[in-house]
């Protein structure tokens, strides 16, 4: 007896999709085996909850996962492979923040980070400069991620400008100055030292 063709496509392909499946099913549940759910609070140095904080997870310089923090400085990740990862902590007006951390099965399923708050930093700044320490604050400086936010970007201008005026460097005051000048965003308003600043640096 014959056949019909669509009957012996159906019989051949049949004891495929069964292996398919098999084989789907068993790397699904490898999968979940391996891998692990956690939650990550950020606080700041006060222990108080940050906010709006990208919290990158990194293996082999290669992203694993993103996610931003809630208004009460949580964040969580599932099906995370356990391994050994950088956890790469990002917020405008901070420096970044790298940290080292294993997950698997036995540890903890939830973390608590510390990461300085942007008034912290600044006043830390503040305090490098009003001890002379320059190069300190300069170095600093330029670990602030500013996301491409014109108003912070002023601010550290700013800092930096007057760091340069204490090492007695016009030039790089100037520098300093005309990225001002060119910020779109600027408002010297709020910066009630700005014109004793742009004095001191024409007094050089």
């Amino acid at each position: 007896m014959k056949m019909n063709n669509k009957v012996m496509k159906k019989i051949y392909i049949f004891p495929y999709v069964c292996f398919m499946f098999f084989f789907i099913s068993c790397s699904s549940i490898e999968k979940i085996n391996n891998n692990t759910e956690f939650t990550c609070f950020i606080v700041d140095e006060n222990n108080n909850p940050v906010s709006e904080c990208s919290v990158f997870i990194i293996k082999n310089d290669k992203q694993i996962e993103c996610a931003k923090t809630n208004k009460n400085g949580f964040v969580f990740f599932n099906g995370i492979k356990n391994d050994t990862y950088t956890l790469s902590l990002i917020k405008p007006g901070v420096p970044k923040k790298n940290i080292n951390f294993h997950l698997n099965n036995n540890c903890d399923k939830y973390y608590c980070f510390q990461f300085e708050s942007k008034d912290y930093v600044f006043d830390s700044i503040e305090k490098l400069l009003k001890e002379n320490k320059v190069y300190d604050a300069l170095e600093l400086l330029n670990t602030i991620f500013t996301n491409g936010q014109p108003e912070l970007e002023v601010i550290i201008y700013l800092y930096k400008c007057y760091g340069f005026y204490l090492m007695s460097d016009k030039t790089a005051c100037m520098s300093e100055i005309e990225k001002i000048k060119k910020n779109e965003k600027r408002d010297y308003s709020i910066f009630v030292d700005y014109s004793k600043l742009i004095n001191l640096v024409e007094s050089l």
